[in-house]
């Protein structure tokens, strides 16, 4: 039974309430068009009740971020579960950033627009730091496969682990900046190169990591993972 009051729980469904609606609003219409106006006016609720959820759009677009992030951990973690080798493992965890790029552009968009002083310099500083900690759990993933990798043997211990996260969330975070027509293949084929320069075995030209990216591809899209609308 839950230990939240009824007030706490009305709290809680006004507040993905207002977010379902940003986020229709986001896939139908864009960035541009979401306002906290436009978000009471489908809700039909005041827009001080809105304020009293969230203090400005800033702080909705980080809320959205945080449901992404909390998605793609989620995927992630399917991903690290399976009997795979550490590079396999990485390399699925790098499918899910470009299929939530795919599957949800405006939210990743989002994510990405939070990189712009002139949003984030506006977050409410509860924003920032709930932020800050969604982030951090999807990077752990990273760094604690790369970290287990170089345990076992399989990468060289001569880069430290955050380093090399560091290093494939910008590849991946690049690609889709500068866009390509084919943009899983294209990702696919620079993260290979960028692992083998790091020495992570087997190496590409050992393995036919092709057929795993789009097994794992497939098994992605088919596992049961939550809508975005009750991922936050």
């Amino acid at each position: 039974m839950s230990s939240l009051t009824r007030k706490e729980r009305e709290r809680q469904q006004r507040e993905a309430l207002f977010l379902d609606i940003a986020y229709d609003i986001l896939r139908n219409e864009g960035i541009k068009a979401l306002t906290m106006e436009k978000v009471a006016q489908v809700g039909e609720y005041s827009k001080g009740t809105v304020y009293g959820h969230f203090s400005c759009k800033e702080d909705i677009i980080s809320a959205l971020s945080i449901r992404t992030l909390m998605l793609q951990k989620a995927m992630m973690q399917n991903v690290l579960e399976g009997q795979w080798s550490s590079r396999e493992r990485i390399l699925g965890c790098a499918l899910v950033y470009v299929l939530i790029q795919v599957k949800y552009p405006r939210l990743h968009y989002c994510v990405l627009s939070l990189n712009d002083p002139q949003i984030s310099t506006k977050l409410s500083f509860a924003m920032q730091e709930l932020y800050a900690e969604s982030e951090e759990q999807v990077n752990s993933l990273l760094v604690d496969t790369i970290s287990e990798a170089q345990l076992v043997g399989d990468l060289p211990n001569d880069t430290a682990p955050e380093e090399i996260a560091y290093a494939i969330r910008a590849m991946v975070f690049g690609m889709s900046l500068i866009g390509h027509p084919s943009l899983e293949t294209a990702t696919r084929s620079h993260l290979n190169t960028l692992l083998d320069g790091f020495g992570w075995q087997p190496l590409t030209r050992d393995a036919d990591y092709h057929h795993f990216w789009q097994q794992t591809r497939e098994e992605l899209l088919a596992v049961s993972i939550p809508e975005i609308h009750s991922a936050y």
